[in-house]
């Protein structure tokens, strides 16, 4: 079962998938970074297979992709 929810980009953790609201596109939070070209880069996206860096403040809204699958593996994994 997945769920959505919104939040601040800032909250998200580096590698977590999310999507801007009102967007199909998936994305995901990498760590801050400054590109020759490009400037600050912070989160990337894939459109038409090709990844493309983007950054987003830390103040924006998105909505964070959670998924509780392997919730009760992870549990009696710590367990052991």
């Amino acid at each position: 079962m997945k769920e959505t929810n919104t939040t601040r980009f800032g909250q998200l953790v580096v590698g977590e998938k999310f999507r801007l609201p009102g967007s199909d596109v998936l994305m995901i939070k990498e760590t801050l970074r400054q590109e020759s070209r490009l400037g600050w880069v912070n989160a990337t996206y894939e459109i038409t297979d090709q990844e493309r860096p983007c950054y987003i403040h830390n103040d924006t809204q998105v909505m964070r992709r959670r998924s509780n699958e392997g919730t009760e593996l992870r549990r009696r994994m710590s367990l052991s």
